[in-house]
């Protein structure tokens, strides 16, 4: 016997149809109108700059959870097209085509963002890989630079699509002596180089001596690059915090401008490995400070499993200086 069916629940109510656009306010028109008069929309630099790097987009453009639901839809601003209607500024009309660009961007050599499929602020970087020998000049440091990795791109952040595709970027902590960690705090940290300009005060200011120097310097999670007189430590210049890249550079004046002429990754408070270039050079590339191509001394360091001596390999030589017992490769 077949049983007796439910009975159906109640139709679902229609939704109202949307009200047809209204006409701007001739206030509103008035405002947008001397807007457009008065500032350079014909000026279209940003917009070239906005999809400069682009590798590819993503089609559709939208970030789903592994049951699919839909995370971030950056497809609903397709809207944004053509000149902004009278009734809405058109400034941040503009602004809003702008920061809607979605995408895979190389936002410098080595180095590439997803704007677009994120809220989070996300940088990626290329998976280089080097042979034994190490760049020393930029002459040289293509030349010896191999392959990248099979679309090795490693994130420093992850979101809800990338996470299953994406390594994230090595933070390093601080592995060396806990009374220079006590001393570091934010009022300890380094001068922050966000532009050339910036570069140029901070040196005008130390003495001619340092100047002739390696200064100290740390790359934060935020791509911040912070420099410190050279007896610095690196933790005191970070001002604490886990960091991306830490070392020394040098700098020298050509033609009127300060430019790197020397980088390393020596830190022994951090001891990042020669991959952490990538972040040394979105720092400087974001700053707008000429560099060279790749460290011009790059060092590999190693912890002993046996005593805990952190080491400096040096020759490809992979034994403890103290116990003599193997290195990690």
């Amino acid at each position: 016997m077949t049983p007796p069916s439910e009975p159906a629940g109640p139709a679902p109510a229609a939704q109202p149809a949307a009200p047809p656009p209204q006409p701007a306010q001739p206030f509103l028109a008035r405002a947008a109108s001397e807007l457009r008069g008065r500032l350079p929309f014909s000026d279209t630099q940003d917009f070239e700059d906005a999809t400069r790097g682009l590798i590819a987009r993503r089609e559709p453009g939208t970030v789903t959870a592994e049951d699919g639901r839909v995370l971030w839809d950056n497809d609903a601003y397709a809207f944004l097209t053509g000149d902004a209607p009278d009734t809405v500024n058109p400034s941040l009309w503009r602004q809003s085509q702008l920061v809607a660009q979605q995408g895979l961007f190389e936002v410098v050599e080595g180095a590439v963002s997803p704007p677009g499929t994120t809220m989070a602020r996300i940088l990626w970087r290329r998976r280089i890989a080097f042979s034994g020998l190490r760049p020393r000049t930029r002459e040289t440091s293509d030349r010896r630079r191999l392959r990248q990795g099979s679309r090795g791109l490693v994130a420093r952040r992850d979101d809800a699509s990338a996470a299953t595709r994406w390594r994230r970027v090595r933070t390093y902590p601080y592995v060396g002596p806990a009374e220079h960690l006590a001393r570091a705090s934010v009022a300890t940290a380094g001068r922050p180089v966000t532009t050339a300009h910036a570069l140029a005060v901070w040196l005008s200011e130390q003495p001619p001596d340092d100047v002739a120097e390696p200064f100290t310097y740390t790359v934060d999670t935020g791509l911040l690059l912070r420099l410190a007189p050279r007896r610095s430590e690196h933790v005191v210049c970070s001002g604490g915090v886990p960091v991306i890249a830490a070392g020394e550079m040098s700098f020298t004046r050509q033609g009127g401008n300060w430019e790197v002429d020397g980088v390393t990754n020596q830190s022994t408070g951090y001891c990042p490995d020669p991959e952490s270039w990538a972040a040394v050079h979105a720092a400087l590339e974001t700053a707008g400070v000429e560099h060279p191509a790749y460290f011009t001394h790059a060092f590999t360091f190693r912890r002993c499993a046996g005593c805990g001596h952190q080491n400096i390999v040096r020759d490809e030589y992979f034994f403890c200086a103290l116990c003599d017992e193997p290195l990690p490769p």
